[in-house]
């Protein structure tokens, strides 16, 4: 079994899952190994930060032994930078309003208490890969905060700061609190659901109704699953539930964990 980088998965399978393809896999001593790919992890920058990724394989290290390791770390600088830039300063530059949001603006901050007491990730627009390694994307062809319809976001799993890596333990009435320049928006889990990443219909005014015309404010978020894979996406649904003006705060309770 294998892990490849995502710059290999694009470069030997561009617009394919090679989830389950085989790569032969060469050691120090010229054998070659046939081996079955379980995941794709995100890229590393071992040559510096202004070289291209190298398409990389990874495997167990049980699998086969090496002399030498070497060891990735993940800051999650940025983001933490963005969040308190726009915390100090609410009519600086780094926060606009959700309407006048351009590809890879910061517009919202997302908390989530189950998350963590400290977990805050700024929420950029669109969901490109440039600003998913960022944090969190919405999608732009979806609502905005508050507004009746889907108001639908995404964030990595597994790399560049895993926002939603814990996104499965989300359970019904856990909050997801969206805080806009003006207004916290609180919305309340109501389920969730496993689907290929051809279902797009999760993003949809209504989720998975073509049909029908939205009455309420929902909101969809998306990430990868099962974890260090993309073979499918794990979805969680919820709906608005109150709104709040930012410069009252929001009650106590809210920010609360349910057991």
């Amino acid at each position: 079994m294998a892990l490849i980088s995502e710059s290999l998965a694009r470069v030997r399978w561009p617009g394919q899952n090679p989830i389950g393809q085989t790569i032969q896999f060469g050691n120090m001593d010229g054998d070659l190994h046939l081996l079955t790919i379980v995941g794709i992890v995100g890229d590393t920058r071992e040559n510096g930060l202004e070289a291209p990724p190298r398409p990389t394989v990874y495997v167990n290290l049980l699998q086969r032994p090496r002399s030498s390791l070497s060891v990735v770390m993940h800051a999650d600088a940025d983001a933490g930078q963005v969040v308190t830039s726009i915390e100090q300063d609410p009519a600086g530059p780094e926060w606009v309003q959700p309407k006048h949001a351009k590809l890879g603006d910061a517009f919202a901050i997302v908390r989530i208490p189950r998350f963590g007491a400290r977990f805050a990730r700024p929420l950029y627009e669109g969901t490109t890969r440039d600003v998913l390694m960022r944090g969190i994307g919405h999608y732009a062809d979806t609502g905005l905060p508050g507004a009746v319809g889907n108001f639908a976001m995404a964030g990595h799993r597994t790399t560049y700061g895993q926002p939603f890596n814990q996104i499965d333990k989300l359970v019904e009435g856990d909050v997801v609190l969206v805080e806009t320049k003006d207004t916290f928006f609180v919305y309340r889990v109501t389920g969730h659901e496993i689907v290929p990443p051809t279902q797009v219909s999760v993003l949809l005014p209504v989720p998975e109704d073509p049909e029908a015309k939205p009455t309420v404010a929902v909101l969809t978020m998306t990430s990868c699953h099962p974890e260090f894979s993309a073979r499918e996406r794990y979805v969680v649904h919820a709906e608005l539930d109150a709104t709040y003006p930012r410069d009252k705060g929001v009650p106590a309770d809210i920010l609360k964990v349910g057991e």
